[in-house]
This record gives structure tokens, sequence and C-alpha cells, in this order.
């Protein structure tokens, strides 16, 4: 692909990268001089007697002529220097003098042009002089470097693990802290490109951060963008890498030497007391228990320093989400073994699993041969068959499997789990939805994932462990290491807990519908009727991304049919088109009391689009009203009818149209009050109501 130089100018200058140096024996003119033959120079002075007024066009431009020794001596350089100033014949032969020097001095100074041309500050220098340390160092602030692989001028390959002059440079241009600079080695000898990788890891340079470039390939601008576009050199956080495992490198070798020394300082009785103290009971095997507790001390030792923990914090910085550095080949194959001492455990023995070491040397120390020890499990032990068979992988925790040959006896009826899993190439990537993936697994010299089936398990007692490995030819190919181990197992238990969660009844709505249809002249729309009880709320959101579903009753869709029958009697234009064509699908109008219809909770509009129409006739919407702005909208000019959807009772019925002419109110008289009796006949009345015979009156 081609780079266009404005688009790599334009990226360079937003990645901020601004200073280029660039170092090239061939600056160096006087000592291009060196390059041109003694017999050169001779034919050279020949030439100059026989092209007229030669001499005296040489001395004019200030050229030492007047004999051959000062010539060679002082002239050569001067007009090395001025050869640009002649013409004609003389110009021809000066071109033939320094033909071999100006090959060597007009590609790296053309691939500085280039470089000046992506509005980059470049320097030549014509070498580099290391400075002692403490001294500063005089290209700090180089962002980039181009370093010529052969600044001794030898044209020739350095002898491999000689120190060039140039390997020397790039060492000490790397060891700058977070900020050293991108490399670019560049060479006219054909050869250096096939040793171009054995510079680099001498120099200690990550992939990534180093780029080998000929020199005939950079003397023009778009190919040197086309080299230069698909590295890194435009990221400013490749220092802080090479920063990072400069101290992880010295500090594995001082934390080496200092742990090699504490090892040697432990006596014999040390290792003694760890498995008679520690390990009699449990029964650990006392080498992998001993590797463990030194593999713990290394690693504590390596992540202790100063320095590790501020490169690291260097690193913590960095965010390289925003960008993405791009890859040349295929991850590197190093990654293969970050996987496998991250993922598995070593030095684990590939076949049938046997028992604890100790105990079958105690069984044979007392010629014990009808007795045999059940094999010592791990958790995460994984048995594999055949890569078309499922694997298998131990899911006891190790404690309960483990046994010692003198206190602890095995537990012979304990139930070994196993769980399945399933083989995937790489390029093959399944979906299971009970399952864990395991990224990489190596099994036959072959690179494999692992699809672990949560739902999938057997059991085999410990006691006849041996006999099943042996009758189904399953064989150890590796432990899961402990972390994913522990995950794996949180994962399959958490699966074997889970309990059936109840499911609510659906709880549904009574939702009333305003039909509105437009007006007679067309400039809003008018309400038609109100339908109490008309839809059906089914589904409530309980987030904000759910639905509002809703279904309308079967009374609901004839007074839709009927309302829309009438709008088309007045309608003109594409609503009229639009309502006839509706009118005419009457499975559609089926299918509008058949199904359930969604609001999204962030849309307060259904546009309901007959099948066989090209726009909606129907529009439901959620509110009080409908919006003005559907009227005039070109989207909905073929809608007849917009149906308002609300909560029931929140929309009241509208007030009957009062009487015009209202008959007059008549207010009947009330009726005379009659005067009260008195007390003693009141009371008399009472009593003789209550009484079955008659009472007599009472003075």
């Amino acid at each position: 692909m081609t780079v266009t130089p404005e688009l790599f100018r334009t990226r360079l200058a937003d990645a901020n990268v601004k200073k280029v140096v660039v170092i090239d024996d061939a600056f160096n003119q006087r000592a291009l001089m060196s390059l041109i033959d003694s017999a050169d120079v001779d034919t050279f002075w020949e030439k100059l007697h026989d092209i007229e007024g030669s001499f005296q066009s040489l001395e004019q431009h200030g050229i030492p002529c007047n004999e051959k020794q000062a010539f060679e001596e002082d002239g050569l350089f001067a007009l090395w220097e001025a050869r640009s100033f002649f013409d004609g014949p003389l110009k021809e032969e000066i071109n033939i003098l320094f033909l071999t020097p100006e090959e060597k001095w007009s590609q790296p100074t053309i691939v500085a042009q280039n470089l000046q041309r992506l509005g980059l500050d470049v320097v030549c220098h014509e070498s580099f002089a290391i400075p002692q340390e403490g001294a500063s160092n005089p290209l700090h602030d180089a962002q980039v470097v181009f370093l010529d692989y052969d600044l001794e001028g030898s044209d020739k390959i350095a002898v491999p693990g000689a120190k060039s002059l140039s390997h020397e440079i790039a060492t000490y241009l790397g060891g700058r802290r977070g900020d050293s600079p991108f490399l670019v080695l560049f060479s006219s000898l054909n050869e250096v490109e096939s040793h171009a990788e054995t510079f680099r890891e001498t120099a200690l340079y990550l992939r990534g951060s180093f780029l080998f470039l000929r020199k005939s390939d950079a003397v023009t601008l778009q190919s040197l963008c086309d080299h230069l576009a698909p590295s890194c050199l435009w990221s400013r956080d490749i220092g802080h890498f090479r920063h990072f495992f400069l101290t992880l490198r010295k500090q594995l070798r001082d934390v080496s030497t200092e742990v090699e020394k504490k090892l040697l300082q432990l006596d014999v009785q040390d290792y003694a007391h760890f498995q008679r103290v520690a390990l009699q009971e449990d029964g650990a095997p006392l080498g992998e228990y001993m590797l463990d507790l030194f593999g713990a001390v290394l690693s504590h030792e390596f992540r202790n320093g100063a320095d590790v923990q501020e490169a690291r914090a260097a690193l913590d910085k960095l965010d390289l989400t925003s960008q993405h550095l791009p890859f040349h080949t295929q991850p590197t194959a190093s990654m293969e073994r970050i996987y496998r001492a991250v993922l598995t455990e070593p030095g684990i023995s590939v076949g049938f699993a046997e028992p604890h070491p100790a105990a079958e040397q105690l069984l044979r120390e007392i010629n014990c041969v009808y007795h045999k020890m059940p094999p010592l499990l791990m958790l995460g032990d994984i048995f594999a068959k055949s890569e078309d068979d499922q694997v298998l992988i131990v899911m006891n925790s190790a404690c309960d499997m483990q046994y010692s040959e003198r206190g602890r006896d095995p537990k012979w009826n304990m139930s070994i789990m196993l769980l399945h899993g399933n083989l995937e190439s790489l390029g093959e990537f399944n979906h299971a939805k009970h399952s864990e993936r395991m990224r990489w697994l190596r099994y036959n010299d072959k690179n494999f994932r692992v699809l672990w089936d949560l739902l999938t398990v057997s059991s085999v007692k410990l006691c006849d462990f041996d006999e099943w490995q042996r009758e189904n030819e399953y064989k150890r190919i590796s432990r899961l290491s402990l972390p994913h181990s522990l995950a794996l197992k949180q994962s399959w238990l958490s699966n074997l807990s889970r309990i059936g969660l109840p499911v609510s009844p659906p709880i549904h709505d009574i939702y009333d519908m305003e039909v509105f249809a437009v007006s007679s002249d067309g400039t809003y729309w008018e309400r038609r009727e109100m339908l109490r009880g008309a839809a059906i709320i089914s589904t409530h959101p309980s987030e904000t991304s759910d639905k509002i579903r809703f279904s309308i009753t079967v009374g609901t869709r004839d007074i839709l049919f009927r309302n829309l029958t009438s709008e088309y009697t007045v309608a003109v234009g594409t609503r009229k088109d639009a309502a006839k064509v509706a009118l005419e699908d009457p499975s559609s109008w089926l299918k509008l009391m058949s199904e359930y219809f969604a609001f999204s909770t962030f849309k307060d509009f259904l546009a309901y689009k007959f099948p066989t129409g090209p726009k909606p006739v129907i529009l439901f919407q959620k509110g009080d009203k409908p919006a003005p702005s559907v009227l005039g909208d070109n989207a909905y000019k073929t809608v007849s009818l917009v149906a308002v959807l609300s909560p029931a009772g929140s929309v009241p019925d509208p007030d009957p149209d009062p009487d015009p002419d209202p008959a007059p109110v008549t207010v009947p008289e009330p009726d005379p009050i009659p005067e009260p009796e008195t007390t003693s006949e009141v009371r008399a009345v009472a009593f003789q109501e209550a009484a079955e015979e008659p009472l007599e009156k009472v003075d």
C-alpha cells in the first residue's frame, strides 16, 4: 500500500516527531578522497593538459594545480567542494574522477533531504563519539536515528560477535531511560540485510523499535515513506518498553547471582527440616516443594528491586488502547513460551500418572509386591487420549488427593472429579453457553484451545484411577497453573450450585386510545374517538434499553378500520392512495390484532406500515396528544390516523356541548311547617305505637 508523503508528514507531526539524526561516514568528505584511486588521479591530470583552459578555470576557483603533488594534497578536496561550478568537457572529467565518492556521499545526503521534506529537523554526523559516563549526550533529543552499518568504511560485514562502531553507538543510544530513539539501520551493502536481525539482538533492541533499510530504498521520497509508515517510528512509548526490558535483564542477572549465594548457604539439615516439619503429614514430594519454594524466592527478589518498580511505574502510565502499533509479522514465537509459563505448570511428566515417589520407594524397601499406591494427582491435571477425544481435567482439591508414605493414608474411596473439555484448533472458535475456554494448550507438538464443558463431569474412585487411565489410554499431558485451575473450579462450582429463580407472572396495564385524524382544512389533528381499554401493555421495561410492548383488542382493530374507511372518503393525494392499499389488505388487519408492538423508551412513535404499502398509514404514539410536527413531516405524509395511547383514566372524557337555549328552571314552593305538638301528646303517641294494646291518654 502506498502512503503519500503528505499523509506521513501529517502523522509525524501529530505524533510530535521532530528531531532526526543521520550518522554516516559519507559525511566526512575529506575521507571520501581516499576512495579515489591514484591511477584515476593520474588519468585526470593528463586530461587537464588536453582540455584547453582547464588549469586557468581551476585557478579561478582557488584550486591548487601548479604541480601534481599540490593538486593531490590540497587541490583534490578543493575541487570536490567546487565541482558544481564547472561545465563542458572539464565537468565530464571531474564527474569521472569523483564517481566513487559521489556514489557514497549522494545516498545518505538524499535520504537526509527526503527527511527534511517530511518536515523533520535533520542533523547529519560523520560519526559519533560516545561520551564518558556522566558527560552530556549531544544526541539526547534525537527521536529517530539513521545509523550507517559500516562507519569504519571497510565495505564488509563485521565478524559475528565483533563490536563495530555502529554497534557500540546503537547500544549507547538504546540505553537512554525511557526515551531511547527509534533506530533505522541503513546500508548500501547488500549482505547487511541478512545480518540485521543479529545486529538488533546483540544491540538489545526490541522488535518494533528497530528497522533495517537499504539506502537505495530511501533515495526516493515515496519509497522512504512506504518503508517507514508501517513501522512504530511515530510512537514515543517504545523507549519505555526497551528501558523496562533492560531493567528486567539486569535485575534477573543480579538476582540470579544473589539467590544462588543464598541457596549455597542452606545446609543439608535444612532440607531435612523442611520435609520433617512441613511435609511429613501432608506428604508433598520434597523436590517439588523445594522447587516451588525457590521459585517463589526468585520471583520475590526479581520484582523487589527499586529499578524494576520504577520501570514498572513508567509502564503503568502508558495508554496503548488509543493507538495500534502495527504488526509486521504474526505475534512472535516467544509468546508461546509466555502462554505456557502463565497457563501451565512446569516439569510435569507426560504419561500415566504415577504414585508418590517416596511411597514407591518404601514399598520396594519392605519388599511388598502385593500392594500398590494410587497415582498422586493434583488440581488441574489434564489427561488426553487423542486429538479427537475429549480431554479431562482434575477438579479435586490437591490437599484431598495428597498422601504420605508414613503418616497419611490415601483416601481410596474418594471420587476424582474429571471435568470434560474439547480440543479446538486455533483457527476454530465454537460457542457454547455453559463453558470456559482455555486459551492455549500444547499437545502432540500442536497448539490448541480447550473449551471446558461446565455441565459434563465424570468421576473415578482413587483406588480405581490407575486401572481406569490405562484401560482408557488417558495420559497426563499437562497441569493447569494454580490460579487458572482455581478460576476454572470456581466457574464449575458456581454453575453447579446455581439455583432456579422464579419468573414473575406478566402484569398488564390497561391503556386508553384516542384516535385522531387530519382536520378538514388539513392544518391540525382532530379528535375522532376516545376508546377506553383499547390497548394492553404486556411488558414493562426494567432498564432504559428495554422496550414497552403492547397489543390492541379486536374491537379496537374494527374501530380503526372504520375510521380509516371514513378518512379514505375525504382524503386526497398520497394519503388517500396509502389508505386504499391498507383497506384492501385483510391479512394485515388480521395481523394487527394478533401481534405485539414495541415502543422504545427513547422513541415515542411507532409507525405501522402495511406490508403491501410503501409508507405508514397508522401512527401509534405515547402521550396525550399527537405531535404537531407529525402533520408536516414528509416522512408521515401518508398517515391518516394517529392513535395516542395513555394510561387508563388519565385523559378525561370531553365535556358535552352546552344547550344554546336552556329552559327556565321552576323552583317549587316549600310546604308549610306544621305547628309542634305538646310534649305530653308526643310522649303518649310514642308509647301507644310501641305497645301491643292502646294506652290511655295521659293528662
